[in-house]
């Protein structure tokens, strides 16, 4: 089988190798928002935890959302895909 020349690039979903023994992505689907020289950052898709996200922000408006589970690095930020522009301060288009 020929492999693929696609590189990574913002907006693209990686399926995780079948067997991969990485505990953060074994059985993953991530998106790649961002890809250049600096860096690459994604969101995992298919690994939903069983915490609300008004349960672990303080302060945050009342909605029922679960949070995902993320990878090894910031553990402490947050991030979130939405469909509402650039009305949230900051927001990408992916």
């Amino acid at each position: 089988m020929k492999k693929s020349k696609i590189k990574p690039n913002q907006g693209l979903l990686l399926v995780s190798e079948p067997f991969l023994a990485d505990s953060y992505f074994k059985r993953s689907v991530v998106l790649l928002s961002e890809h250049d020289a600096s860096g690459t950052l994604g969101f995992i898709l298919n690994k939903p935890t069983d915490v609300n996200i008004n349960d672990a922000v303080e302060d945050f408006p009342d909605f029922k959302s679960l949070l995902y589970f993320g990878g090894p690095v910031e553990t402490d930020t947050l991030f979130y895909i939405h469909t509402i522009g650039t009305k949230l301060e900051g927001a990408k288009k992916l």
